[in-house]
């Protein structure tokens, strides 16, 4: 190396000329550009950029709604059931229903033990006369009739001592027209069997009644029945004949289902049921092989004489 001064030999790498001192700074950046350009310094790599982690993002979202979601859903079952209040209003709700029953269950044994007082002291105040009152109630009670009931005889019983009892209205709520024949009600109350009752309507006449007031009120014993057209055995099987009978003595009713057979029936009511009004209902019928009326050919009602 040589000073750029004066031209005197140097030191590689020295800044000042020995001999007049010059400053070498030239020189070396002189050396450090043909340096550089001889052997230019390799460049670094670029590091890689981070990416930002995308679940960091979703994280809180999916966070934020989950609570959303929790602190929304007993309003949303509450819509849905129906059902209002919060908790503590139901809570409230129950005790008041709580309450209320237990109120309801001890106002009986409150109201049981007033009543169980006033017996006591009903009981204590009771005179000798309403026992004596009390008694006679009592046996009077005793004394009564028994329940009154009907059935069918098996025959005919003896009617010695029993007397028809006297009519004096009947009617019916139909009865067929005919030219040469009478079939109304009092046909059936006539005494004779050839003459009968029809009922006038379409059909075999079930509902249609035939009724009878008589001329004052007497305990019934027997009903007898002759019936269908009696007239002769053409008009027998013709027509029909009541199956089924209601039977109303006054208020008090029942029914009677009779055989098929042409014969004389009896119904026993006992104890003898006193009636100033009587009526029979057709419910059923043994149906006609020629015509659809039904017929009774005669009715009896009977009390015991004397009574």
């Amino acid at each position: 190396m040589f000073c750029k001064n004066c031209g005197a030999p140097m030191k590689d790498g020295a800044k000042f000329c020995p001999k007049c001192g010059a400053r070498q700074e030239a020189a070396d950046q002189g050396r450090m550009e043909q340096a550089s350009t001889a052997a230019p310094s390799p460049k670094k790599p670029d590091k890689p950029k981070k990416k930002f982690p995308i679940w960091l993002l979703i994280f809180p979202i999916c966070l934020v709604i989950g609570i959303l979601a929790a602190l929304m859903a007993p309003k949303v079952l509450d819509a849905i059931s129906g059902k209002g209040g919060t908790e503590t209003e139901i809570a409230e709700d129950e005790d008041k229903n709580w309450d209320s029953g237990k109120k309801e269950d001890d106002e009986p044994e409150k109201k049981e033990e007033t009543e169980a007082s006033e017996t006591e002291t009903s009981a204590a105040e009771t005179t000798p006369a309403q026992t004596a009152a009390e008694t006679t109630a009592e046996q009077t009670t005793a004394a009564a009739p028994e329940t009154t009931s009907a059935w069918l005889l098996d025959g005919s019983p003896d009617l010695t001592g029993y007397a028809r009892v006297g009519i004096v209205q009947s009617g019916s709520t139909s009865n067929i027209e005919q030219e040469n024949n009478q079939n109304g009600p009092e046909m059936a109350v006539d005494g004779d069997e050839v003459t009968s009752w029809q009922e006038g309507v379409e059909g075999p006449g079930i509902g249609e009644t035939i009724y009878y007031k008589l001329d004052q009120e007497q305990p019934i014993t027997y009903l007898t029945f002759k019936l269908g057209n009696w007239r002769n055995d053409k008009y027998f099987y013709g027509n029909n004949r009541p199956r089924t009978l209601t039977i109303t003595l006054d208020d008090y009713s029942f029914q009677i289902t009779f055989p098929a057979e042409q014969r004389e029936y009896v119904v026993q009511v006992d104890p003898p049921y006193p009636a100033s009004y009587i009526e029979y209902r057709i419910d059923d019928v043994y149906k006609g092989s020629s015509y659809d009326d039904t017929c009774i050919a005669e009715l009896g009602m009977y009390c015991k004489v004397g009574e």
